[in-house]
């Protein structure tokens, strides 16, 4: 016979596990280089692309991130997200590269299903979209409201990207075609079917005269794109398995590509011929960008990884995501003194001061209690026995992520009398009870301040003066 009790508490004594993080589904770079968008699920970070540190996120998006785009001049971002079936959400933001900011300025309606691709064109404030519903639709992002919706693809649009001067529009679909527009009047030019199989990606060269896609083919193609038509000038079997991404670097020189296997592989853009294939990943890739200046590549991974790459080498420069923890800061404590044998209430400011807190003191005689707060305010109390030593203390604050920089508790002898006003007369110094403790600052070379006590004849006086040690410069 089982007793129920002991089944239970076997199983509340198994911890929980913690979710894996999200996918990142999609990457961009922001025009200057130095920010970029990664997407996952119902979030977008925003990273330092020097740093490797997320610097701000764009949270609330609806579901899955399925692309990110900033405009030219990099003052506008567009996210799409949503649900298979159920929603395409494309979400507008205003960016101010200072700080950064990202302004939400609004959505665009419309979509009914998942949208796949993103591209802004080169004035700045024309966006393409598109996805499973099959059309593309070309939006006025000032006024959010539809321009136009392209109608020529049996199947899901994957890709959308309009050419350097603006004046195509090149679509790649999971009915194994390429097709190119004319985006000013919505006319489909022309259809590129050399694919064999779906679509997943595609790329116009920085001249503007070369068009590349790839797909579950395994192949990537290049195209000779005018206005007029294209003719087909090279094909490379590139990968063994399906490729999913493509990125042209800013100079022209290289194509990089990726696709449900391991390897990123870095093309001569000019001859086609593998350049450099970078060392295996230990999950597959989703996601590419590559940094303006050519220096970076970004990838981002099934497992949550997020990994900048040296374009160069190959070597790993950073893994922004998934976002590590970070230890305590400490700004301020107030008070940040207090005398021997009494208790005194600290209110400590900074930033991660939630969960799981330790605060050790550096030397005997200080007690330090733990009280309630937020990420950037704590309680605590310090007890300060009667005979622990006169000066600074210093304080570490420690949680999971690890410890912030010791600061310092000065243990004062006597109560400490707070010296705010200043007075440079003799007559006029501020009357003291002795023993005292007194607590001020000088702000200049030559500055006195008086104070003014009673005492006897031959009687012994003695002064301890704490300055650097208290953080005076």
């Amino acid at each position: 016979m089982y007793r129920l009790l002991s089944l239970s508490a076997c199983l509340l004594g198994i911890p929980a596990l913690a979710a894996p993080p999200p996918p990142i589904t999609a990457l961009a770079y922001h025009p200057s280089g130095k920010l970029l968008a990664a997407g996952t699920h119902g979030d977008v970070a925003v990273i330092d692309a020097a740093k490797g540190e997320v610097i701000a996120r764009l949270g609330g998006q609806t579901a899955r991130v399925t692309a990110v785009a900033f405009s030219r001049d990099g003052k506008r971002l567009a996210v799409a997200s949503g649900e298979p079936a159920k929603s395409g959400v494309v979400r507008l933001y205003a960016v101010q590269e200072k700080g950064p900011k990202f302004e939400p300025k609004g959505e665009l309606a419309g979509p009914k299903d998942v949208q796949y691709a993103l591209d802004f064109a080169p004035d700045n404030k024309t966006l393409a979209v598109a996805g499973y519903d099959r059309i593309i639709r070309i939006w006025d992002t000032d006024t959010l409201k539809p321009v136009r919706e392209l109608k020529d693809h049996s199947d899901t649009v994957y890709g959308v990207a309009f050419s350097p001067d603006g004046k195509l529009l090149a679509s790649a679909s999971a009915d194994r075609a390429v097709k190119v527009w004319d985006p000013a009047t919505g006319k489909r030019l022309y259809t590129l079917g050399d694919p064999t199989d779906w679509v997943y990606a595609l790329a116009w060269h920085p001249d503007g005269k070369r068009l590349a896609a790839a797909g579950v083919d395994k192949s990537v193609r290049v195209w000779e794109a005018t206005p007029d038509a294209g003719r087909l000038v090279q094909a490379v079997f590139a990968h063994t398995q399906p490729v999913t991404k493509i990125a042209y670097s800013k100079d022209g020189q290289f194509l990089y590509t990726i696709s449900e296997g391991p390897n990123l592989k870095k093309w001569d853009a000019g001859k086609m011929v593998e350049k450099f294939v970078y060392p295996a990943e230990k999950e597959t890739m989703l996601s590419l960008a590559v940094r303006p200046d050519g220096k970076q590549v970004a990838i981002g991974r099934f497992d949550g990884v997020l990994q900048f790459l040296d374009a160069e080498s190959g070597k790993a420069m950073a893994q922004p995501l998934p976002e590590k923890p970070k230890p305590p800061a400490v700004g301020k404590l107030s008070p940040n003194f207090g005398p021997r044998g009494q208790t005194v209430k600290v209110v400590v400011e900074g930033q991660r001061l939630d969960g799981e807190l330790t605060i050790a003191a550096g030397a005997p005689g200080l007690t330090v209690k733990v009280g309630a707060g937020s990420a950037t305010r704590r309680e605590v109390e310090v007890t300060v026995a009667k005979d622990a030593p006169v000066g600074p203390v210093a304080l570490t604050f420690k949680t999971a992520a690890g410890a912030a920089p010791a600061v310092n508790f000065i243990v004062d002898r006597y109560p400490a009398s707070t010296d705010s006003a200043f007075i440079d007369s003799a007559k006029k110094g501020r009357a003291l009870t002795l023993p005292a403790t007194i607590a001020g600052a000088l702000d200049r070379a030559g500055q006195a301040d008086y104070f003014r006590f009673e005492a006897k004849a031959g009687q012994e006086i003695g002064a301890q003066i704490l300055t650097a040690a208290v953080g005076s410069k």
